[in-house]
Protein backbone atom coordinates (compact mmCIF):
# COMPACT_ATOMS: atom_id res chain seq x y z
CA UNK A 1 0.00 0.00 0.00
CA UNK A 2 2.68 2.39 1.05
CA UNK A 3 6.82 2.25 -0.18
CA UNK A 4 8.41 3.59 2.74
CA UNK A 5 6.08 1.76 5.47
CA UNK A 6 4.36 -1.89 4.45
CA UNK A 7 7.81 -3.16 3.17
CA UNK A 8 10.95 -4.29 4.73
CA UNK A 9 14.23 -5.87 2.68
CA UNK A 10 13.52 -4.94 -0.85
CA UNK A 11 16.16 -2.60 -2.64
CA UNK A 12 13.63 -0.99 -4.55
CA UNK A 13 9.81 -1.74 -4.05
CA UNK A 14 8.80 0.49 -7.48
CA UNK A 15 8.74 -2.58 -9.71
CA UNK A 16 6.38 -4.58 -6.77
CA UNK A 17 3.07 -4.34 -9.09
CA UNK A 18 2.59 -0.67 -9.47
CA UNK A 19 0.02 -0.52 -11.77
CA UNK A 20 -2.29 -2.53 -9.17
CA UNK A 21 -0.95 -0.23 -6.81
CA UNK A 22 -1.57 2.41 -9.07
CA UNK A 23 -5.10 1.46 -9.40
CA UNK A 24 -5.49 0.47 -5.92
CA UNK A 25 -4.59 3.96 -4.74
CA UNK A 26 -7.21 5.56 -7.38
CA UNK A 27 -10.03 3.78 -6.42
CA UNK A 28 -9.86 4.63 -2.54
CA UNK A 29 -9.43 8.34 -3.30
CA UNK A 30 -12.71 7.69 -5.64
CA UNK A 31 -14.58 6.33 -2.52
CA UNK A 32 -13.56 8.40 -0.40
CA UNK A 33 -11.52 5.14 1.51
CA UNK A 34 -9.24 4.55 3.97
CA UNK A 35 -6.36 2.20 4.91
CA UNK A 36 -7.86 1.92 8.34
CA UNK A 37 -4.40 0.23 9.64
CA UNK A 38 -2.08 3.10 8.35
CA UNK A 39 -4.57 5.49 9.83
CA UNK A 40 -4.71 4.04 13.67
CA UNK A 41 -0.62 3.21 13.15
CA UNK A 42 0.88 6.20 10.68
CA UNK A 43 4.32 4.74 11.71
CA UNK A 44 5.67 1.40 10.89
CA UNK A 45 6.39 -1.61 13.55
CA UNK A 46 7.91 -5.26 12.94
CA UNK A 47 4.23 -6.22 13.69
CA UNK A 48 2.69 -4.59 11.24
CA UNK A 49 3.89 -7.20 8.32
CA UNK A 50 1.07 -9.68 7.00
CA UNK A 51 3.74 -11.67 4.66
CA UNK A 52 7.28 -12.84 4.59
CA UNK A 53 9.76 -14.86 2.15
CA UNK A 54 11.34 -17.16 5.22
CA UNK A 55 14.71 -18.54 4.33
CA UNK A 56 14.92 -21.77 6.59
CA UNK A 57 19.02 -22.19 5.70
CA UNK A 58 19.59 -18.55 7.47
CA UNK A 59 16.21 -19.11 9.23
CA UNK A 60 14.94 -15.62 9.10
CA UNK A 61 12.74 -13.72 7.27
CA UNK A 62 14.64 -12.13 4.02
CA UNK A 63 11.50 -9.87 3.15
CA UNK A 64 8.44 -8.84 4.46
CA UNK A 65 5.14 -6.67 3.45
CA UNK A 66 1.89 -5.88 4.53
CA UNK A 67 0.07 -7.29 1.89
CA UNK A 68 -3.20 -7.95 3.53
CA UNK A 69 -5.13 -5.44 5.24
CA UNK A 70 -9.05 -3.46 5.40
CA UNK A 71 -10.03 -0.94 3.26
CA UNK A 72 -13.37 0.78 4.78
CA UNK A 73 -15.06 4.15 3.90
CA UNK A 74 -14.69 7.14 6.38
CA UNK A 75 -18.41 6.76 7.54
CA UNK A 76 -17.58 3.01 9.32
CA UNK A 77 -14.02 4.01 10.33
CA UNK A 78 -15.02 5.75 13.63
CA UNK A 79 -16.46 2.68 14.40
CA UNK A 80 -13.10 0.46 13.90
CA UNK A 81 -12.06 -0.54 17.51
CA UNK A 82 -9.18 -2.75 16.73
CA UNK A 83 -6.98 -3.98 13.67
CA UNK A 84 -4.10 -5.50 12.54
CA UNK A 85 -2.83 -8.92 12.56
CA UNK A 86 -3.89 -11.39 14.32
CA UNK A 87 -1.70 -14.38 15.00
CA UNK A 88 1.75 -14.65 15.16
CA UNK A 89 3.87 -15.81 11.84
CA UNK A 90 4.20 -19.87 11.43
CA UNK A 91 5.86 -22.42 9.28
CA UNK A 92 3.21 -23.47 7.66
CA UNK A 93 2.47 -19.85 5.76
CA UNK A 94 4.18 -17.16 4.54
CA UNK A 95 0.87 -15.05 5.44
CA UNK A 96 -0.46 -14.33 8.57
CA UNK A 97 -4.47 -13.46 9.71
CA UNK A 98 -5.36 -9.77 9.57
CA UNK A 99 -8.49 -8.98 12.14
CA UNK A 100 -11.05 -6.22 12.13
CA UNK A 101 -12.98 -5.38 15.02
CA UNK A 102 -16.29 -2.58 14.58
CA UNK A 103 -18.62 -1.94 17.71
CA UNK A 104 -22.11 -1.96 15.59
CA UNK A 105 -23.69 -1.22 18.21
CA UNK A 106 -22.62 2.31 17.58
CA UNK A 107 -23.48 2.19 13.83
CA UNK A 108 -26.99 3.63 12.77
CA UNK A 109 -28.83 0.67 10.60
CA UNK A 110 -29.95 1.42 7.55
CA UNK A 111 -33.86 0.78 6.02
CA UNK A 112 -32.37 -2.62 5.16
CA UNK A 113 -33.49 -5.20 2.85
CA UNK A 114 -37.51 -4.61 1.56
CA UNK A 115 -39.47 -7.80 1.77
CA UNK A 116 -42.70 -8.12 0.10
CA UNK A 117 -45.34 -8.61 2.33
CA UNK A 118 -47.86 -11.94 1.40
CA UNK A 119 -50.52 -10.77 3.42
CA UNK A 120 -51.49 -7.28 1.40
CA UNK A 121 -52.50 -10.66 -1.47
CA UNK A 122 -55.33 -10.60 1.26
CA UNK A 123 -56.52 -7.33 0.06
CA UNK A 124 -59.09 -6.34 -2.28
CA UNK A 125 -57.85 -2.97 -2.37
CA UNK A 126 -54.17 -3.81 -3.13
CA UNK A 127 -54.95 -6.35 -5.52
CA UNK A 128 -56.96 -3.86 -7.86
CA UNK A 129 -54.27 -1.27 -7.71
CA UNK A 130 -51.82 -4.12 -9.12
CA UNK A 131 -54.39 -4.94 -11.67
CA UNK A 132 -53.95 -1.42 -13.19
CA UNK A 133 -50.51 -1.01 -12.87
CA UNK A 134 -50.22 -3.77 -15.07
CA UNK A 135 -52.65 -2.13 -17.31
CA UNK A 136 -50.48 0.88 -17.38
CA UNK A 137 -47.82 -1.11 -18.06
CA UNK A 138 -49.05 -2.77 -20.95
CA UNK A 139 -50.60 0.39 -22.30
CA UNK A 140 -47.35 2.15 -22.01
CA UNK A 141 -45.28 -0.73 -24.28
CA UNK A 142 -48.00 -2.21 -26.25
CA UNK A 143 -47.40 -2.38 -29.68
CA UNK A 144 -49.83 -2.00 -33.17
CA UNK A 145 -50.26 -4.85 -35.07
CA UNK A 146 -50.14 -2.98 -38.27
CA UNK A 147 -49.09 0.24 -38.73
CA UNK A 148 -52.98 1.16 -39.25
CA UNK A 149 -53.54 -0.41 -36.00
CA UNK A 150 -54.99 1.57 -33.16
CA UNK A 151 -53.54 1.05 -30.38
CA UNK A 152 -55.97 -0.11 -27.10
CA UNK A 153 -56.75 2.57 -24.39
CA UNK A 154 -56.60 1.90 -20.59
CA UNK A 155 -60.14 0.79 -20.36
CA UNK A 156 -60.03 -2.03 -22.96
CA UNK A 157 -57.43 -3.26 -21.40
CA UNK A 158 -58.63 -3.25 -17.64
CA UNK A 159 -62.11 -5.00 -18.93
CA UNK A 160 -59.72 -7.83 -20.45
CA UNK A 161 -58.66 -10.98 -18.46
CA UNK A 162 -55.35 -11.60 -17.62
CA UNK A 163 -55.19 -14.35 -20.52
CA UNK A 164 -56.73 -11.45 -23.10
CA UNK A 165 -53.68 -9.44 -21.52
CA UNK A 166 -51.29 -11.80 -22.37
CA UNK A 167 -51.92 -11.78 -25.63
CA UNK A 168 -51.18 -7.67 -26.46
CA UNK A 169 -48.42 -7.27 -28.63
CA UNK A 170 -44.99 -5.30 -26.79
CA UNK A 171 -42.12 -3.26 -27.70
CA UNK A 172 -40.01 -5.03 -25.07
CA UNK A 173 -38.71 -8.57 -25.44
CA UNK A 174 -40.64 -10.70 -22.66
CA UNK A 175 -37.94 -10.65 -19.95
CA UNK A 176 -37.03 -7.13 -19.83
CA UNK A 177 -41.09 -6.51 -20.08
CA UNK A 178 -40.99 -8.74 -16.77
CA UNK A 179 -38.68 -7.12 -14.69
CA UNK A 180 -39.55 -3.25 -15.22
CA UNK A 181 -43.81 -4.87 -14.89
CA UNK A 182 -41.95 -6.41 -11.30
CA UNK A 183 -40.16 -3.27 -10.40
CA UNK A 184 -43.37 -1.37 -11.17
CA UNK A 185 -45.35 -3.32 -8.56
CA UNK A 186 -43.15 -2.98 -6.21
CA UNK A 187 -43.27 0.53 -6.61
CA UNK A 188 -46.98 -0.17 -5.62
CA UNK A 189 -46.63 -2.33 -2.68
CA UNK A 190 -44.07 0.08 -0.86
CA UNK A 191 -46.45 3.27 -1.29
CA UNK A 192 -49.59 1.10 -0.18
CA UNK A 193 -47.56 -0.35 2.76
CA UNK A 194 -46.41 2.56 3.86
CA UNK A 195 -50.04 4.30 3.61
CA UNK A 196 -51.33 1.40 5.48
CA UNK A 197 -48.79 1.72 7.93
CA UNK A 198 -49.75 5.50 9.21
CA UNK A 199 -53.31 4.69 8.96
CA UNK A 200 -52.81 1.68 12.16
CA UNK A 201 -50.84 4.28 13.89
CA UNK A 202 -53.18 6.76 13.55
CA UNK A 203 -55.74 4.41 14.78
CA UNK A 204 -54.27 3.02 17.33
CA UNK A 205 -52.73 5.94 18.79
CA UNK A 206 -56.64 7.49 18.73
CA UNK A 207 -57.88 4.59 20.22
CA UNK A 208 -55.67 5.39 23.08
CA UNK A 209 -56.63 8.84 23.40
CA UNK A 210 -60.01 7.69 24.14
CA UNK A 211 -59.21 5.02 26.33
CA UNK A 212 -57.43 7.52 28.32
CA UNK A 213 -60.31 9.94 28.32
CA UNK A 214 -62.71 7.33 29.26
CA UNK A 215 -60.58 5.80 31.67
CA UNK A 216 -60.54 9.11 33.45
CA UNK A 217 -64.43 9.38 33.40
CA UNK A 218 -64.64 5.71 34.40
CA UNK A 219 -62.34 6.60 37.58
CA UNK A 220 -64.58 9.79 38.68
CA UNK A 221 -67.52 7.89 38.19
CA UNK A 222 -66.32 4.87 40.21
CA UNK A 223 -65.09 6.76 43.14
CA UNK A 224 -68.82 8.80 42.83
CA UNK A 225 -70.38 5.58 43.27
CA UNK A 226 -68.58 3.94 46.27
CA UNK A 227 -68.17 7.44 47.68
CA UNK A 228 -71.72 8.64 47.99
CA UNK A 229 -75.46 8.26 47.78
CA UNK A 230 -76.63 5.21 45.48
CA UNK A 231 -78.09 7.30 42.18
CA UNK A 232 -79.28 5.74 39.35
CA UNK A 233 -77.87 7.78 36.48
CA UNK A 234 -74.36 7.49 37.75
CA UNK A 235 -74.69 3.97 37.66
CA UNK A 236 -75.56 3.88 34.48
CA UNK A 237 -73.41 6.57 33.09
CA UNK A 238 -70.83 4.13 34.70
CA UNK A 239 -72.29 1.10 32.87
CA UNK A 240 -72.29 2.93 29.51
CA UNK A 241 -68.62 3.92 30.04
CA UNK A 242 -67.12 0.78 31.02
CA UNK A 243 -68.85 -0.98 28.08
CA UNK A 244 -67.16 1.54 25.77
CA UNK A 245 -63.81 0.55 27.13
CA UNK A 246 -64.22 -2.86 26.76
CA UNK A 247 -64.66 -1.99 22.76
CA UNK A 248 -62.10 0.07 22.50
CA UNK A 249 -59.88 -2.70 23.98
CA UNK A 250 -60.77 -5.02 21.29
CA UNK A 251 -60.44 -2.34 18.52
CA UNK A 252 -57.11 -1.96 19.92
CA UNK A 253 -55.81 -5.83 20.21
CA UNK A 254 -57.48 -6.30 16.96
CA UNK A 255 -55.16 -3.37 15.22
CA UNK A 256 -52.04 -5.03 16.86
CA UNK A 257 -52.89 -8.26 15.84
CA UNK A 258 -52.66 -6.55 12.11
CA UNK A 259 -50.12 -4.81 12.97
CA UNK A 260 -48.26 -7.94 14.15
CA UNK A 261 -49.43 -9.81 11.09
CA UNK A 262 -48.24 -7.73 8.31
CA UNK A 263 -44.71 -6.93 10.32
CA UNK A 264 -45.41 -3.15 10.38
CA UNK A 265 -43.12 -1.95 12.57
CA UNK A 266 -43.03 1.38 14.97
CA UNK A 267 -46.59 1.21 16.07
CA UNK A 268 -47.10 2.97 19.69
CA UNK A 269 -48.07 0.26 21.81
CA UNK A 270 -49.99 0.87 24.64
CA UNK A 271 -51.11 -2.97 25.78
CA UNK A 272 -50.17 -1.93 29.55
CA UNK A 273 -52.37 1.12 29.69
CA UNK A 274 -55.30 -1.33 28.55
CA UNK A 275 -55.14 -4.04 30.80
CA UNK A 276 -55.25 -1.58 33.61
CA UNK A 277 -58.85 -0.55 31.98
CA UNK A 278 -60.00 -4.12 31.84
CA UNK A 279 -58.24 -4.41 35.56
CA UNK A 280 -60.38 -1.64 36.92
CA UNK A 281 -63.86 -3.11 35.16
CA UNK A 282 -63.73 -6.81 36.61
CA UNK A 283 -62.23 -4.82 40.09
CA UNK A 284 -65.58 -3.12 40.29
CA UNK A 285 -67.54 -6.14 39.18
CA UNK A 286 -66.11 -8.26 42.12
CA UNK A 287 -66.77 -5.44 44.67
CA UNK A 288 -70.10 -5.74 43.70
CA UNK A 289 -70.48 -2.24 42.25
CA UNK A 290 -72.85 -1.20 38.91
CA UNK A 291 -73.54 -5.42 38.91
CA UNK A 292 -77.10 -4.61 37.01
CA UNK A 293 -76.04 -4.44 33.39
CA UNK A 294 -72.50 -6.17 34.08
CA UNK A 295 -71.18 -8.02 30.58
CA UNK A 296 -70.38 -10.98 33.12
CA UNK A 297 -66.84 -12.33 32.28
CA UNK A 298 -64.56 -9.45 31.31
CA UNK A 299 -62.96 -12.56 29.29
CA UNK A 300 -63.48 -12.55 25.34
CA UNK A 301 -62.00 -14.64 22.48
CA UNK A 302 -60.14 -13.06 19.89
CA UNK A 303 -61.70 -13.81 16.33
CA UNK A 304 -58.16 -15.08 14.57
CA UNK A 305 -57.48 -12.82 11.66
CA UNK A 306 -55.91 -15.27 9.71
CA UNK A 307 -58.15 -17.01 6.73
Amino acid sequence: MDESLDYYGYANTDPVRPKSRLELHKQIEHYDLLDIYRELHPTPSSGDKTWRAWNKARRKAEKEARLDYFIVDTGLASFVQLVGAAAPFTSKFDHRPVLLNVDFNKVDRGPGYWKFNNSMLEKPDFLKKVREQIAYTLLNYQAAETPESILLNIHQILDMTPAQQAEIKITLNPHQFLEYLLFSIKGVARKYGQRRKANLVREKESAEEKQKALTKLHDGLLEKIRSGPFCGHTEEAYIVVKDSLITLQKKYLTLTRISAKEHISGVVHGGNASRRHLQRCSSSRRSGVASRGSLGSSRWTERSLTK
